[in-house]
């Protein structure tokens, strides 16, 4: 599953035109040669003359990505060239440098007669980008020197020649000329204006230095539905088709498709391969899109330090909302405005396995994947589906409903310890705890038969008698109330009105009672005995309601016991 939106579509032009409030920013593209621009011709020789490591120059150019084979949304990010290592190392190690006008003897005139250093701030900010491409797949950045000997096979500077082209960075694609790899910035974007989209636009270029181009050209495209940045940076698009926009928080990291892009080049990562515990409270999750890349151990995504409710699916190439929004706006080319808000997030890449969940303290919806997971609902009313595995989920309190995606025929539930066991069908065997109702696609079963469940069925055998008692309808109008707050003196109470009509007398209350009590009519002296207990003022109706409901003879007729075990069906 993939960001979507569902506002009006457009036609969007520019990574980074579009304007933050109270900016006005140029109308500047990406100008890497997946744009159609002619590569500039380079100088100096082939890539190993510009290339060191602790390897030895271990780098070729290799230049058949795309005809691999591969298929689905990866494709159109398949530039057709990569970086490979010449010494068989399972790692690719690739070098990079910051450019300097001062000391770099590798040059070309249109790019580097205005080259200008990064700062020392976007020299730290473009390691940091250089990190997080290393979490997800196996690269291996080496930071050497860019002087008159050497510089890295990804070399970062700024130029004003992209600005004179109408472009915010200029990349080139991995390549056996020696510009291959180079990424140039704008000079415009060195002001401080630029300072809420450089990260953005830094990883951007440094993607396709990659080998990654952009999803809506040259062969392979994304439909307009998925070529929007939540899916990939390589995207225009804020607003699926887009012409033009603005989001209030852009990616600083892979996204899901550039995530496996980067694992089908390089092979994927070793990151997080232990046991990990991912607070969902951090900022990396709580600051607009995150995509998790995990490569192994047992983990949990843990919510219980948020202060409102998650909708969190465990699966891979799934997303989730936990608890923060990006806005995002853009123009269509039929004119006006169109926004859109991400409520999901949270992506956890494709071929990651999370095994355990704990929720909030809030109404939750948690849903897990194969694997066999432990999910925890915490406080609140939760809705957890274990899907497949043999999942073990625990409620905890609120009124909690376990979710069963297959139809009730083939399934057992039986008692577990304190909780419940259900098996048999193709979902795997999940054991229940500290969870009141059960829900599959075409069935309904209480579990909580210590409470309000079984609490509705000695209702009904009382005042309507044992065969009500089992009527999944009546039983489940009956737990409705009692979920909804209704005390259970007052439900009894309201029962006898309708069954008697208001204002009855203790006779004819006694009389319902005991009847349906004894499973016959009982003598009139005997039913006068029982009345005299409301006669007296020992009881209230409602009161008297209640005692015959929790008698022990109706709770052996309406089988409290053998419920306790299977649970009670209900509509």
């Amino acid at each position: 599953m993939l960001f979507e939106t569902s506002a009006a579509t457009g036609l969007f032009s520019s990574l980074l035109n579009s304007e933050p409030a109270q900016l006005a920013l140029p109308a500047y593209t990406c100008g890497c040669p997946a744009c159609g621009d002619a590569m500039l011709p380079g100088e100096g020789g082939s890539i190993g003359a510009f290339a060191t490591s602790p390897y030895d120059n271990a780098y070729q150019f290799v230049g058949s990505a795309a005809t691999y084979g591969i298929g689905g949304n990866v494709d159109a990010l398949m530039s057709g060239s990569m970086w490979s290592s010449q010494d068989s190392s399972t790692t690719t190690i690739i070098t990079y440098s910051f450019a300097n006008p001062w000391q770099s003897s590798f040059t070309y005139s249109q790019m580097s007669s205005s080259l200008s250093s990064f700062s020392e701030a976007d020299k730290a900010l473009t390691r940091q980008l250089l990190s997080t491409i290393e979490a997800v797949c196996n690269v291996d950045f080496v930071e050497v020197a860019d002087n008159a000997a050497e510089c890295g096979v990804l070399r970062y500077g700024y130029s004003a020649e992209p600005n004179q082209m109408s472009f915010a960075g200029y990349a080139y694609f991995p390549s056996a000329s020696a510009i291959g790899g180079d990424v140039w910035i704008g000079a415009d974007q060195a002001s401080s204006t630029w300072d809420f989209y450089r990260p953005n636009l830094i990883l951007h270029e440094t993607l396709h230095a990659l080998g990654l181009k952009h999803p809506f050209e040259s062969g392979s495209v994304l439909s307009a539905e998925q070529n929007i940045i939540p899916n990939t940076v390589m995207s225009y698009s804020t607003v699926a088709g887009g012409s033009s926009g603005y989001m209030s928080k852009y990616p600083n990291e892979p996204m899901p498709l550039d995530i496996a892009a980067l694992q089908y080049l390089y092979g994927a990562s070793s990151s997080n391969a232990g046991n990990t515990t991912y607070d969902l409270a951090d900022g990396r999750f709580q600051q607009g899109f995150h995509a998790l890349w995990d490569a192994g151990g047992t983990d949990t995504l843990d919510g219980s330090h948020l202060a409102r409710s998650i909708t969190l699916d465990m699966a891979d190439g799934s997303v989730s909302n936990i608890g923060t929004a990006v806005t995002a706006s853009a123009r269509p080319a039929a004119g006006g405005s169109v926004t859109a808000t991400y409520t999901n997030t949270l992506s956890i890449a494709k071929g990651a396995v999370i095994e355990h969940a704990v929720g909030t303290s809030y109404a939750d919806t948690i849903s897990g994947n194969a694997a066999d997971n432990t999910i925890s609902g915490g406080m609140g009313n939760d809705r957890i589906e274990g899907r497949g595995g043999n999942d073990w989920i625990e409620g905890g309190a609120g009124l909690d409903t376990a979710v069963i995606n297959a139809l009730r025929a083939g399934y057992t539930i039986a008692a577990y310890g304190t909780g419940k066991m259900v098996s048999g069908g193709a979902t795997g065997s999940d054991i229940l705890s500290g969870v009141e109702r059960l829900q599959f696609n075409d069935a309904k079963v209480a579990l909580d038969v210590d409470g309000n469940a079984g609490l509705a069925v000695k209702l009904l055998g009382a005042v309507n008698g044992v065969a009500a008692s089992h009527h999944a309808g009546l039983i489940g109008s009956a737990m409705a109330s009692l979920d909804a707050g209704t005390s259970f003196e007052g439900l009894v109470m309201s029962s006898i009105n309708a069954a008697l009509g208001g204002g009855a007398s203790n006779h004819a209350v006694a009389t319902l009672l005991v009847n349906n009590i004894a499973g016959t009519v009982m003598p009139a002296d005997y039913i006068q005995t029982w009345a005299q207990y409301m006669d007296n003022g020992s009881y209230t109706q409602a009161a008297f309601g209640v005692a015959a409901a929790e008698f022990w003879l109706n709770v052996e007729n309406v089988n409290i016991v053998g419920l306790a075990s299977t649970g009670i069906d209900y509509i």
